[in-house]
């Protein structure tokens, strides 16, 4: 997933992603998997307090500073990963599902560094808990391109996640901009352990769909709104969509620094 450690937050505005700068290397790394996967992410600007909470001790929320997300206190990512493997390069069981996660920036009380903490995993399949903190969910996804000649493809996506006997759903449609191809590099703790984290380098074809920092609106429509109980201090009527990356394309090697 899309989250790193950092001690300077760099934002690229084609990608809208947090760059991975001043990263300490651990002398061996392990590698655990590669995956590739379709992406979306929708940067969200949630009530302070609620987000604060699921942050570990020690960490106090940063709300992302400036650039494409400015504002943002959480990302949603809804990830449909259409092959994971092993370190071997063998497919995993299964090798095909469904998540969604939720990440925010954390800044330690003591110093001036920067982490980005994944505070939430909802996947289909039993055992995927990379960060000690997976809910088992039923999650459905539906996609479509709309493509005519040389005009810009016109993308639709619809995803719910049932769990907690309440639904997350995500409904967008919009016609898509410049699509730009990079390569980062990033890493990501669990809020529940901060033993856990993972090194990830990845290469994605990304669209900025929309930023409300930068003035840029969706052309088209999104909808998105929970009734998951535990989610309830989250999606209060006061939330706010501060941006919308769609990634057509994600592939990524994973590590244990």
């Amino acid at each position: 997933m899309i989250f790193t450690s950092i001690r300077r937050i760099t934002l690229l505005i084609p990608m809208c992603l947090v760059s991975a700068t001043g990263i300490q290397h651990a002398s061996a790394e392990t590698l655990t998997g590669t995956n590739v996967d379709s992406r979306v992410l929708v940067a969200m600007q949630f009530d302070g307090e609620a987000v604060q909470k699921m942050m570990p001790e020690g960490w106090d929320l940063f709300p992302f500073p400036g650039g494409a997300l400015k504002g943002a206190n959480s990302l949603l990512i809804f990830a449909d990963r259409y092959l994971g493997l092993d370190a071997e390069g063998k497919p995993k069981d299964p090798a095909s599902y469904r998540a969604i996660a939720m990440a925010s920036l954390g800044k330690s009380t003591t110093t001036d560094e920067v982490r980005t903490f994944v505070t939430r995993v909802y996947a289909t399949a039993d055992g995927n808990d990379p960060y000690g903190n997976a809910r088992l969910a039923n999650i459905s996804r539906r996609a479509g391109v709309e493509s005519t000649d040389s005009a810009q493809p016109k993308l639709t996506e619809d995803w719910s996640l049932r769990a907690e006997g309440g639904e997350l759903s995500m409904s967008l449609a919009y016609t898509a901009g410049p699509l730009s191809w990079a390569a980062r590099e990033s890493q990501s703790y669990s809020n529940v352990d901060s033993s856990i984290h993972h090194l990830n380098r990845f290469e994605q074809l990304s669209d900025l769909a929309m930023s409300a920092p930068l003035g840029r609106e969706l052309d088209g429509e999104l909808k998105i709104g929970s009734s998951i109980p535990e989610l309830t201090a989250l999606f209060s009527g006061e939330e706010k969509t501060i941006a919308v990356i769609v990634i057509p394309m994600y592939v990524r090697e994973v590590f244990d620094p």
